[in-house]
């Protein structure tokens, strides 16, 4: 039996990187194979559509499919944002798939500007990747998937989502969260799209309150 990895992160190399992150996400793929091997693993990588990745695909002529598969994603209070599912290889034969929302995505910088200011929205473009790569990695992957393997505070709301929205959906899956670094932890306010994504969040321990003395 194929063990199903879906991975849920905000940047990627060769796709979109800003720092060491996207080094550790782009290589797990080829170490999770030979990690399990013989035993036969399906990773599935999640990536936002920012405008970095489609200059990138755009210089190195990779091909990027519409998998046809659009959808409004819930953020809670009624508000739901659509989004596309592109998809396109990765360098060790991997799927990647990308959450195609320009409204939140398609910008110069992947977190910031170009004054290095975060982008005001960051709470929800992040929300909405974590809540759009699980309510879709069933249906690409063939079912859900046994281990879904978030990182840092972008990713972060992944394992809190999958014990409340998808408990019952997605009762085997098993999260990992990896913090990669703990100077950035995505602090936010309350109030985050309504109650679905405020409650995730509230739920969700930062390292400054629950890991930094464990860690140190």
């Amino acid at each position: 039996m194929t063990l199903k990895i879906a991975l849920i992160a905000s940047e990627a190399v060769p796709w979109c990187k800003s720092g060491g992150l996207a080094d550790v996400v782009g290589a797990l793929p080829r170490a999770l194979a030979r990690a399990a091997a013989p035993k036969p693993v399906e990773v599935a990588l999640f990536l936002p559509m920012y405008r970095q990745v489609r200059h990138f695909i755009a210089r190195h002529g990779h091909q990027l499919t519409d998998t046809g598969i659009s959808a409004r994603i819930p953020l809670g209070d009624g508000h739901a944002e659509p989004i596309r599912l592109l998809h396109a290889y990765g360098r060790d034969g991997e799927s990647v798939y990308f959450i195609d929302a320009p409204h939140r995505y398609d910008r110069d910088g992947l977190y910031d500007d170009h004054h290095h200011r975060a982008f005001d929205d960051n709470a929800h473009r992040y929300a909405l990747l974590c809540r759009a790569a699980l309510e879709l990695a069933p249906r690409v992957m063939g079912g859900p998937p046994d281990i879904v393997h978030a990182h840092d505070w972008q990713g972060a709301l992944a394992p809190v989502y999958l014990r409340t929205r998808y408990a019952r959906s997605m009762p085997k899956a098993r999260s990992v969260l990896t913090i990669h670094n703990l100077a950035y932890q995505g602090v936010f306010g309350g109030g985050l799209a309504g109650p679905s994504t405020s409650t995730a969040a509230s739920s969700t321990p930062t390292p400054s309150s629950t890991m930094a003395t464990s860690i140190f």
